[in-house]
Protein backbone atom coordinates (compact mmCIF):
# COMPACT_ATOMS: atom_id res chain seq x y z
CA UNK A 1 0.00 0.00 0.00
CA UNK A 2 2.71 2.06 0.99
CA UNK A 3 4.59 1.38 -2.47
CA UNK A 4 1.15 2.44 -4.41
CA UNK A 5 0.87 5.71 -3.04
CA UNK A 6 4.33 6.80 -3.45
CA UNK A 7 3.84 5.54 -7.15
CA UNK A 8 0.72 7.20 -7.55
CA UNK A 9 2.59 10.57 -6.23
CA UNK A 10 5.51 10.01 -8.23
CA UNK A 11 2.87 9.86 -11.14
CA UNK A 12 1.05 12.63 -10.21
CA UNK A 13 4.22 14.86 -9.93
CA UNK A 14 5.81 13.43 -13.11
CA UNK A 15 2.47 14.13 -14.98
CA UNK A 16 2.68 17.95 -13.97
CA UNK A 17 6.23 17.99 -14.59
CA UNK A 18 5.31 17.14 -18.12
CA UNK A 19 2.48 19.71 -18.19
CA UNK A 20 4.54 22.47 -17.26
CA UNK A 21 6.88 21.99 -20.01
CA UNK A 22 4.35 21.63 -22.59
CA UNK A 23 3.11 24.71 -20.90
CA UNK A 24 6.57 26.57 -21.55
CA UNK A 25 7.22 24.66 -24.96
CA UNK A 26 3.76 25.93 -26.23
CA UNK A 27 4.80 29.73 -25.04
CA UNK A 28 8.04 29.62 -26.79
CA UNK A 29 5.93 28.29 -29.81
CA UNK A 30 3.62 31.05 -30.09
CA UNK A 31 6.31 33.70 -29.66
CA UNK A 32 8.18 31.80 -31.99
CA UNK A 33 5.38 31.43 -34.21
CA UNK A 34 4.75 35.38 -33.88
CA UNK A 35 8.04 36.17 -34.83
CA UNK A 36 8.33 33.70 -37.72
CA UNK A 37 5.02 35.72 -39.34
CA UNK A 38 6.44 39.11 -38.31
CA UNK A 39 9.52 38.77 -40.40
CA UNK A 40 8.86 35.93 -43.05
CA UNK A 41 4.83 36.49 -43.67
CA UNK A 42 3.66 39.72 -45.28
CA UNK A 43 1.04 42.05 -43.89
CA UNK A 44 -1.85 40.35 -45.94
CA UNK A 45 -0.86 36.80 -44.35
CA UNK A 46 -0.11 37.92 -41.55
CA UNK A 47 -3.11 38.03 -39.60
CA UNK A 48 -4.94 34.51 -40.71
CA UNK A 49 -1.85 32.45 -40.43
CA UNK A 50 -0.65 33.62 -37.22
CA UNK A 51 -3.84 32.87 -35.46
CA UNK A 52 -4.36 29.32 -37.39
CA UNK A 53 -0.82 27.80 -36.71
CA UNK A 54 -1.40 29.44 -33.14
CA UNK A 55 -4.81 27.70 -32.78
CA UNK A 56 -3.42 24.33 -34.43
CA UNK A 57 -0.19 24.59 -31.90
CA UNK A 58 -2.60 25.29 -29.19
CA UNK A 59 -5.03 22.67 -29.90
CA UNK A 60 -2.41 19.83 -30.59
CA UNK A 61 -0.89 20.46 -26.57
CA UNK A 62 -4.38 20.35 -25.32
CA UNK A 63 -4.49 17.23 -26.99
CA UNK A 64 -2.11 15.71 -25.23
CA UNK A 65 -4.55 15.72 -21.54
Amino acid sequence: HVYLSVLKRYVYALKWTIYLLLLTLRLKLKYLILKLCTYLLNPLKQTGMCSLLQKFTFMVTLAHF
